[in-house]
């Protein structure tokens, strides 16, 4: 077993900025493997569906997503879908040498990540992990983002992202390139 980190990343200023095409510039440019699919961006109980779900064709939740041969499909899909979608792939392309430069620990297992667009936002909230009370009580830790966003950004994995590693790296230098200022969020559980 090991930590499973969540990163969030999101323009500072929410708006809909298409994601897609940041997503489009970064493949371009060799950043990112497949496996590439697309499908709804909540399950239903609109609730967020995670990369890892959706990348695993055993969870209930990949269901609803769909393969796609290349990022070109995948991105036309994305941005062809009616509603909040999401757009997950396999991970870092290790090759890329920025990867191997900024993400030294990643050997292209163990991330998923995925580009979500929620046309009406979506209030992401998360909180740290939290843990059982001595009456048995579940409690959530401190909150870590609450915010409304029409699009982001989720790297999750165990061999994931987290905000010091991204926001020294030169991917980050490429999204804020899109983005401008961003809004990072790091959630880490067992």
């Amino acid at each position: 077993m090991g930590v499973i980190i969540n990163l969030f990343v999101a323009p500072e200023a929410p708006q809909a900025t298409l994601v897609a095409d940041l997503v489009a510039n970064l493949v371009a440019e060799g950043w990112f493997q497949g496996p590439w699919r697309t499908g709804p961006a909540y399950d239903a109980r609109l609730e967020i569906i995670e990369p890892e779900l959706a990348a695993l064709d055993y969870a209930p939740q990949s269901a609803a997503f769909a393969d796609h041969p290349d990022p070109a499909a995948a991105l036309a899909a994305f941005r062809a879908a009616d509603g909040p979608a999401a757009l997950v792939w396999g991970g870092f392309d290790p090759a890329h040498p920025s990867v191997a430069r900024d993400f030294d620990h990643y050997n292209g297992l163990g991330l998923s990540i995925a580009a979500y667009r929620a046309p009406d936002g979506h209030r992401l909230v998360r909180y740290a992990e939290g843990e059982v009370d001595r009456d048995g009580v579940y409690r959530d830790g401190p909150l870590i983002v609450d915010v409304t966003l029409p699009e982001w950004l989720h790297f999750q994995g165990k061999t994931g992202v987290w905000t010091d590693l991204f926001q020294n790296s030169e991917l980050a230098r490429r999204v804020r390139a899109h983005w401008g200022a961003l809004r990072v969020a790091e959630e880490c559980y067992l």
